[in-house]
């Protein structure tokens, strides 16, 4: 069964679709890359480790538009930021099991507001051929949680995020992986990341298809779980998945460029059970 990661990343991910943005790759003095995206994710239910589905009795949506921003203060040092405007969305509570442990369902709703809104910096060390840079990222708090509809809009916690990060370009191809793990404040489990992605460009390197594969595994070492945000699913504690998508990168010339992508899993826990999709447009100077 297809599972997809609830939030994605959507950050990580891999929403900057574009070629040699992200990575190990920084960008030159005075460089800029800025897109604006979309993505959208909508179920009825959560995938566990056990292979189960578990059921959150009514339709929930998350829904993302998200300004990211990457700027070379040198040639070797690049900042990014990223800014997540969600739209959360739900249908009523309703059950068709006996719910002894739920007196009053929570009503349909929705939420707009910010989420995590994050900052990075990457720095590169090695340039020989293949590359290779250290990269830290912070997430704030930021997110914004209704207590009526129990709907959230991000993680209701600090993140840092130290990755290690190496890559190699040739010809038509490159490729790279990254490695380390996130730190989270206020009852949440830290994590190992590992991503890797690969992507080969066509008609002269104006298109290029990529393939992404991202390890997401929890530590468990804090078993805090909120029964509201169980009934949302958003943004629990303890997501983990070994996660694959697909995406494509045309150029629209020089500067412009147009991206979207589809993403899955093999494996997950306390991920939504639906398909996730992204769509952009990015500047490049």
């Amino acid at each position: 069964m297809i599972v997809v990661r609830i939030q994605l990343l959507l950050l990580l991910l891999l929403s900057y679709s574009s070629v040699f943005a992200g990575g190990p790759w920084t960008l030159a003095k005075g460089g800029g890359y800025a897109q604006l995206s979309f993505s959208s994710i909508s179920g009825k239910s959560l995938f566990n480790n056990e292979g189960d589905s578990y059921q959150l009795y009514r339709q929930v949506a998350d829904r993302t538009l998200q300004a990211y921003l990457e700027y070379g203060l040198t040639d070797k040092l690049t900042l990014t930021g990223n800014i997540p405007l969600k739209f959360v969305a739900t249908g009523e509570e309703t059950f068709e099991v006996d719910t002894n442990f739920i007196d009053v369902p929570f009503p349909a709703g929705n939420l707009a507001a910010l989420g995590n809104i994050s900052l990075t910096a990457k720095y590169k060390i090695i340039d020989q051929g293949w590359l290779m840079s250290v990269q830290l990222r912070a997430d704030a708090a930021t997110m914004k949680y209704d207590a009526a509809t129990g709907l959230q809009t991000g993680n209701d916690c600090w993140s840092f995020q130290p990755l290690l990060l190496a890559g190699y370009s040739r010809n038509n191809w490159y490729a790279y992986i990254s490695a380390g793990a996130t730190v989270r404040t206020t009852n949440y489990s830290e994590s190992l990341n590992v991503t890797g992605e690969a992507g080969y460009g066509f008609f002269d390197k104006k298109t290029y298809l990529i393939l992404v594969l991202d390890l997401d595994k929890s530590f468990l070492n804090d078993s805090t779980q909120r029964a509201d945000y169980l009934r949302t699913g958003l943004y629990v504690n303890n997501q983990e998945f070994f996660a694959y998508g697909l995406k494509i990168n045309q150029s629209l010339g020089a500067h412009w460029n147009i991206n979207g992508g589809f993403f899955g899993a093999a494996y997950g826990n306390l991920v939504a059970e639906a398909p996730s999709f992204n769509i952009g447009v990015a500047y490049r100077w």
